[in-house]
């Protein structure tokens, strides 16, 4: 598993590509220095000097493809190295859930690391052993030969298939020495889109299971689970508040989502809005099976993270704009908005104010208020006859 010659030998590698690199720059940068006696002028075997500027270009692009898949062969090993340390240190005795758990400790550390999300990183890990698994597609990444996106389409048409199979398959098309091998033009020299289907041609007439059986499996393996819960009003401003899934780099914005006591209920926790966070169904479980800790929050600030390794996480913050109010829409509402900001007798829990009341205080009517009551229809926005009467809204949110 891993690379021909280990890391070191793709090391050597990237040297060797950042040195031809820097070759090139400073070739362009004597011809850009005029010292050869302009543009147009010959330097020598009939070449053009803007021709050989322009063709610099040309083959610095080729060294960065080179090394950018050197690079992703470093990391892909790392990724997948990472992983199998996890595992490592996992205690042989461990349970199967705990085992689960610490992959995807290790997976959300990696894709803190990279500024990724969960999913971006679970696929980077789960394309990285498979890669690894298979040497002779690892080898040409590591030798830049091809691309990491031509890997990456190795390891996704060799998911389903046995070991054997998926072997089968790389023998096609990386060696020459292979039963019916590959002709024409190698991986790297083919575009992604026609390397995947020449790929994905050979699994399909070479998969045990016809597309109709596999079909059928993938049906019955679908399912949709609904839990039924009471989403009561500090879960409903914890959701206000939050948005999302707290745990860093997940966009989850689900109903589904849970609202979780940061530090547990049985260890003195309390049930405010300091301790409590939005957490996706797979955060929430990942967080009491391993060492990631949450900050406490506050009444306006989700919390952040702590890894098992140490690194911290700041929260991620909304920004909303504030509303801007029609003109006309101020004139509709005047004198309920004069009673609401002007009696204050209205009590909020924890000191809220609803946005509207402030935003109407603020805001000031220009020189023209617009018609007068008098001149306005009898219901001039039909439409929004469902919204507007805010006493009623807020007697629903004070009663729960």
């Amino acid at each position: 598993m891993g690379i021909s010659g280990g890391l070191g030998a793709v090391l050597e590698g990237v040297r060797a590509s950042v040195a031809a690199l820097d070759a090139l720059e400073k070739e362009d940068d004597f011809l850009a220095s005029g010292a050869h006696g302009g543009a147009g002028v010959d330097i020598g075997a009939g070449t053009d000097v803007l021709q050989r500027r322009y063709g610099i270009r040309l083959e610095r692009l080729e060294l960065m493809a080179r090394l950018e898949a050197q690079l992703a062969a470093v990391k892909a090993e790392t990724a997948a190295e990472a992983v199998e340390f996890q595992q490592t240190m996992t205690p042989p005795d461990a349970s199967i859930q705990d085992r689960t758990y610490a992959d995807m400790s290790v997976v959300e550390e990696i894709a803190g690391v990279l500024t990724i999300s969960s999913a971006a990183a679970g696929a980077l890990v789960e394309q990285s052993r498979r890669i690894c698994s298979l040497p002779p597609v690892m080898n040409a990444l590591a030798a830049g030969a091809m691309s990491w996106q031509h890997a990456r389409i190795v390891a996704d048409e060799t998911e389903g298939l046995t070991p054997e199979g998926a072997l089968k398959l790389v023998a096609h098309f990386f060696d020459p020495d292979a039963p019916n091998p590959a002709r024409g033009a190698a991986p790297g020299e083919l575009v992604p889109s026609r390397f995947r289907a020449k790929v994905r041609g050979w699994r399909e007439r070479h998969h045990p299971d016809s597309i109709e059986k596999r079909h059928a499996k993938g049906a019955a393996d679908r399912r949709m689970e609904y839990v039924p819960g009471l989403t009561e009003a500090i879960k409903r401003w914890i959701r206000m508040r939050d948005t999302k899934c707290t745990f860093p780099g997940c966009t989850n914005r689900t109903p589904d989502n849970e609202t979780d006591h940061l530090q547990a209920w049985q260890h003195g926790g309390t049930t405010g809005t300091s301790n409590l966070a939005q957490l996706c169904p797979k955060h929430h479980r990942l967080k009491h099976h391993s060492q990631w800790t949450p900050d406490p929050a506050n009444k306006n600030e989700p919390p952040g993270w702590t890894s098992p390794t140490g690194r911290h996480y700041n929260p991620e913050h909304p920004d909303p704009e504030p509303t801007h109010w029609p003109q006309r829409l101020l004139a509709l509402f005047g004198d309920a908005s004069e009673r609401e900001t002007s009696a204050g007798a209205l009590e909020w829990p924890d000191g809220y104010v609803p946005e509207h009341l402030g935003l109407l205080e603020e805001l000031s009517v220009p020189d023209d208020p617009g018609p007068s009551e008098t001149e306005l229809p009898a219901d001039p926005f039909p439409e929004w006859s469902l919204f507007l009467d805010f006493e009623d809204l807020e007697a629903q949110v004070l009663s729960g």
